[in-house]
C-alpha cells in the first residue's frame, strides 16, 4: 500500500531563528509559540461518510498535513500508516505493519512556521493520497456497517527555548541590575512538548534553575528519540520502555559550570539524532552542539500529568558583576499521533450494480435507477449515482 504526495506550491520564506539575546515572557524573542507539531486530518469527503459494498465504489483517502510547530522536519523522516479496517473486508494490504515513508519525491524539509518581520508565517502544508483503489469488497446481507478509518503518523520533533537568567558572583548581595526572583523570562518555540514554569533563585555563587517539560495532552504519545526504524515499524505504541521519555540538553552559554540533576544516560536510545540534522537541511538554528554529560540526558515524563521538572545549578565565577544572561534549552523526541473517521458501508442494490460503469438511458426517466431509495438523503443519493455511473 502506498501513499503519494499531491504537493502544493506552499513554501514560505524561512529565516533561521537565533537563540541568542535576552528572552521575554512572550514569544516576541523570536518564536511564534504554540502547542502543536504536525496537524493531520482527512480532507472533506475523502473518505466520504458513506461507501458501498461489493467493490462497487472506490473510496478516496486523502490526508491533509500541516507543520504547525517551529521545527523543520526532514521529509524522509515522516511516516504514515492506514489502519482500523480488516483486510478480509477491504482490499488494502495492512499485513506488513510498516509505516510508509512520506515525501519520497518532495523537497528535503517540511518547514515549520516562523516569524518574518514580526509576523507569523504558517508552516508547510501538503496532501497525502492513498494510491491503490480502495473498496469494501464483501456484500452486506443485513444492516449497514460502520468502520473507523485510522491514519497514524510518526515523526521526530525538537522544542527550543531561551531562558533569561540573572548572573552574579554573589547572590547574597542585592543588585539593581537583576534579581533572580524577577528575572524569569522564557521564550519557547511552537511544539507539542513545551518548556514552562521557569524559576530561579541564587545561593552563594550558584544560580538554581527549575523548569517543567510538558507534553501536549492532545497527542497520542511522546517517545524517546530512537533509530528511525522504530518509527517505520510502527512499534512505538507497543513499547512502554521508550514511552514518555524525552532528551533534554541545556547550554549555559559559558556563563559558569552547569550541572542538571536527574538526567539519565541510555545507550539504547538515540537522543542526539535530531541535534545532528544539518542546519543546511533543516534550517533550524540549534546552537546547542557540544556534548556536556553534566547538562544533558533523558528524563521520563510522568504518565499521569505528562510533565517533569528539571533542576539545574549554574556555578558562576565569583568575580562576575551582576548582569542578565541566557540559557539555551532543547528537547528532542518522537511524536506518535493519529486521525480517524467513522465510515458507514451500505448495500448497493442489484439493479444499481448492473449499471456499473455504464450509461443510463435518459429516456427511461420514470423507472427506478437503483438509487431511488436514497432520495431522502442527498449525500447518499449522489454517491449512489456516482458509483453507478449515472451522474
Amino acid at each position: 500500500m502506498k501513499f503519494k504526495n499531491v504537493f502544493l506550491a506552499f513554501f514560505a520564506l524561512f529565516f533561521a531563528v537565533s537563540l541568542a539575546g535576552c528572552a521575554t515572557n512572550s514569544s516576541s524573542a523570536g518564536y511564534v509559540g504554540g502547542d502543536n507539531g504536525l496537524l493531520v486530518s482527512f480532507l472533506d469527503d475523502s473518505p466520504p461518510d458513506v461507501v458501498y459494498d461489493s467493490s462497487s465504489y472506490a473510496v478516496p483517502v486523502t490526508v491533509k498535513v500541516r507543520n504547525d510547530g517551529e521545527f523543520d522536519i526532514p521529509s524522509n523522516k515522516i511516516f504514515f500508516e492506514i489502519g482500523g479496517i480488516s483486510t478480509s473486508e477491504f482490499n488494502v494490504n495492512l499485513d506488513s505493519g510498516t509505516l510508509l515513508q512520506y515525501k519520497e519525491d518532495a523537497p528535503q524539509i517540511f518547514r515549520g512556521k516562523t516569524l518574518i518581520d514580526g509576523k507569523a508565517v504558517d508552516g508547510d502544508e501538503d496532501y497525502v493520497t492513498l494510491e491503490e483503489e480502495f473498496y469494501y469488497k464483501n456484500t452486506i446481507k443485513r444492516e449497514d456497517l460502520t468502520y473507523p478509518l485510522i491514519v497514524d503518523v510518526c515523526y521526530p520533533y525538537v522544542t527550543l527555548a531561551t531562558a533569561q537568567v540573572c548572573l552574579k558572583g554573589n547572590y547574597q548581595k542585592s543588585s539593581e541590575v537583576c534579581d533572580p526572583a524577577t528575572t524569569t523570562g522564557l521564550s519557547v518555540s511552537g511544539a507539542p512538548v513545551k518548556i514552562t514554569n521557569l524559576k530561579e533563585y541564587g545561593t552563594g555563587d550558584t544560580l538554581n534553575i527549575e523548569f517543567d517539560v510538558r507534553v501536549n495532552s492532545n497527542v497520542k504519545g511522546v517517545y524517546a528519540p530512537m533509530p528511525e526504524q522504530r518509527c517505520k515499524s510502527n512499534s512505538l505504541s507497543e513499547d512502554a520502555k521508550i514511552k514518555n521519555w524525552v532528551y533534554v540538553r541545556v547550554d549555559g552559554n559559558n556563563n559558569g559550570e552547569l550541572t542538571c540533576l536527574g538526567l539519565q544516560r541510555k545507550d539504547n536510545f538515540n537522543g542526539q539524532e535530531m541535534f545532528s540534522y544539518p542546519q543546511s537541511i533543516t534550517g533550524n538554528a540549534i546552537r546547542i552542539t557540544s556534548i556536556n554529560p553534566t547538562s544533558e540526558g533523558y528524563v521520563r515524563l510522568d504518565p499521569d500529568t505528562g510533565s517533569k521538572t528539571v533542576k539545574c545549578r549554574l556555578k558562576v565565577n565569583r568575580n562576575t558583576d551582576a548582569k542578565v544572561g541566557s540559557l539555551d534549552i532543547a528537547v528532542s523526541y518522537y511524536i506518535a499521533d493519529r486521525t480517524s473517521k467513522d465510515i458507514k458501508v451500505t448495500h448497493i442494490e442489484d439493479e444499481g450494480n448492473s449499471n456499473m460503469n455504464s450509461n443510463v438511458d435518459n429516456n427511461n426517466a420514470g423507472s427506478d435507477n437503483g438509487c431511488d431509495r436514497y432520495k431522502d438523503d442527498p449525500v447518499q443519493y449522489n454517491a449512489c449515482l456516482a458509483a453507478t455511473g449515472q451522474n
